[in-house]
Parts: structure tokens; sequence; C-alpha cells
């Protein structure tokens, strides 16, 4: 049996943090008009990738539909549409296990067909559950470990024991930073292939800091397996701090490598409704996104170093090389200041 690649397409959810991260550190507010989401749920439908994602959901938390944020797991399956193409699936995006399970419906007609839940690496446990929940409720479940190279070979093992006992229908390796090496790629990678169930698919989603993300998803696809994967891209790239794996890249790529039929006209359509934002630069590989990577922190330590601090790359050097362990995984403004004390003293 010959594996089967596909294609997730993010630039919506993605994209749509790109542009709220870019209004925090510029203060500029730059934003998708529904109008223009819904340009890009077309096209994105003429492109025949396999999925389409619609957004993220963050409980109760209103105001932020122009970054494809939305309260209620209803209001992000609004922008399905009523007909499908090739059998494309929908899916959302959860940050942790946030939303009351309660406040979620069983799985209806025309909603989304997979959520992503994204395991919160302080609650593990807590996070596996809620998986379990939504596999109650009727809905297919893809288990993203957020920053993977945190995760031991038995926090692996735990989650792939889940994974097979709910039966989920991907377990991924997300490259949250972009500093994953090949020796740890392939040996996650190996460790899933070899534990999962062969309906389960390895997905991988890779971020752009270190300027690797189309030469890892492409070293994935080397990969001898028998198993399904499932590529995360985004069209231009466009994602958080150093973006992301380029749908236009690698899809082309699938076409001349794999036999794969996407519609890349379709997706240069989209490149042209996200190219109004490349002059303000609000993604793209960059210095202040490349060092963190070297220590395997959050990119935003770098990027408020360099444009709220004004700090040259270097300093940024210096200061990131000492970043302590317990600070490396989660950017916050108090982690960010505790860091700048330390160097001041």
């Amino acid at each position: 049996m010959k594996k089967r690649v596909e294609v997730l397409d993010c630039t919506i959810r993605d994209g749509g943090g790109a542009l709220y991260d870019f209004g925090v550190v510029s203060g500029k507010k730059l934003y998708f008009t529904n109008e223009k989401i819904q340009k890009i749920m077309l096209d994105l439908e003429e492109s025949f990738v396999d999925y389409v994602e619609l957004g993220s959901v963050d409980y109760g938390r209103q105001g932020l539909e122009q970054y494809a944020v939305y309260p209620f797991l209803e209001e992000a399956t609004k922008l399905i549409s009523k007909k499908k193409e090739r059998n494309q699936k929908y899916t959302v995006f959860f940050r942790g296990p946030d939303t009351p399970l309660d406040e979620i419906s069983q799985k209806q007609e025309g909603s989304c067909d997979i959520i992503r839940m994204s395991i919160r690496y302080s609650q593990i446990e807590e996070s596996l559950e809620y998986c379990k929940g939504l596999v109650q409720k009727g809905y297919q479940v893809s288990i993203q470990l957020t920053v993977t190279m945190r995760y031991t070979r038995e926090d692996v093992s735990k989650i792939i024991a889940v994974a097979n006992e709910i039966g989920a229908y991907a377990v991924y390796i997300v490259d949250s930073y972009g500093c994953i090496t090949k020796k740890q790629l392939h040996e996650i990678f190996n460790q899933l292939d070899e534990g999962l169930k062969d309906s389960i698919r390895i997905g991988f989603h890779a971020h752009n800091n270190l300027n690797f993300a189309t030469a890892n998803a492409v070293d994935v696809l080397n990969i001898p397996t028998k198993r399904n994967i499932i590529l995360d891209a985004c069209c231009l790239g466009m994602g958080q701090g150093a973006g992301n794996l380029h749908t236009e890249v690698i899809i082309n790529h699938l076409n001349n490598e794999y036999g794969t039929q996407y519609g890349l006209h379709a997706i240069i359509k989209v490149c042209d409704e996200l190219s109004e934002y490349l002059e303000d630069e609000v993604w793209g590989y960059s210095l202040a996104t490349m060092i963190p990577a070297l220590y395997g922190a959050a990119y935003k330590y770098g990027v408020m170093l360099k444009y709220k601090y004004k700090m040259s790359f270097q300093k940024i050097d210096d200061i990131l090389a000492r970043i302590p362990e317990e600070m490396k995984y989660r950017y916050t403004d108090d982690n960010l200041e505790a860091l700048l004390k330390t160097e001041r003293e």
C-alpha cells in the first residue's frame, strides 16, 4: 500500500493570527474583511486541497472574527460552503481545553468535519480527556502536539495510547518555533508511525524561522512509511512570525512528484487576495524570528526585542542565548520583562 499525501490549507486561521500579532507589535490594524474570507474560501474550494481550516475557537471571546477567531464553534462553521468539491473536509482549531464541553453541541449535519485540538503541554491529561469528550460528541479529532520538541518519548507514548483508543483522525508533529532538526523530526515521526493504528494519519505543521519549512516537509514525505500524511500549508506562507510552509510551493511539488491534481491557479488567486499585506511585512523569514529558533524559544521574544526595544540582532542573540528553559516555550510580557531585568542586573 502506497501512502497518500494530503494538504490542509490553514491560511485563514494562521493568517488571521499573523494579522493580530502584527497589530500588537506595530500598532497598525490590519485584518481580514468578511468579503475577503469568503473569497479565499471559494478559491480554496477550487484548488481541491483536501482540508480547509475555517479558523480557531476562543470560547466567548467576541470581536475577533476579522482574525478568524470565533467565540463559538457554530460561528466558525457558518463559513462552510453548501457544496463540497472532491470531498473536501473542513477543520476548526481549538487552543487547549478551554471551551466547556457542555457548551459544544453534538455534531450536526453541515458542521465542521474535524476539530484540531492543540494539546497544552501544561495540561496534557486534561487535553487528552477533552479529546475523548469531543469524540463522544461525534467529532473527528486531530491531536496537535504544539511545540512537539517539548514532549518526551513517554509523553508521546501516552498520546499514542489515547489516539488509538479514540480513533483519532490524525496526530500532528508541530514545529511551532521552526527549529526542529532532521534527527528530531525522524525520531518523533518513527515513534508515531510505529505506535499508531494504521488508520491514523500523521500530520506535519511547519514554521519557517530557519527557512526550512519546505525542506522539512519534503523530508517528511521521504521517510519510508505506508501511512497517510497531511501537510499543513498557507498561501504565500502567511502565518505568525516567520510564517509557514507555502501552499503554492508544496502543491506544485506534489503535482509534479506524486501525481496529485491540485489547482495551482486557484491558489495563486488566493495569493493575490493576500498580496496587500506584503508591503507591511506582516510575516516572513527574518533574523528577528530566526534568532529565537536557535534557542528553541517563541518567536515573539525576538520580534518584541527588535521592534519594541529597538535592539540590535547581536544584543537579541546575547539575551536569548541565556533564556531560562522555563521561559522559552511561552512568550508573555511578564516573561520578557523578567528576562530584561536579569539582563540589567
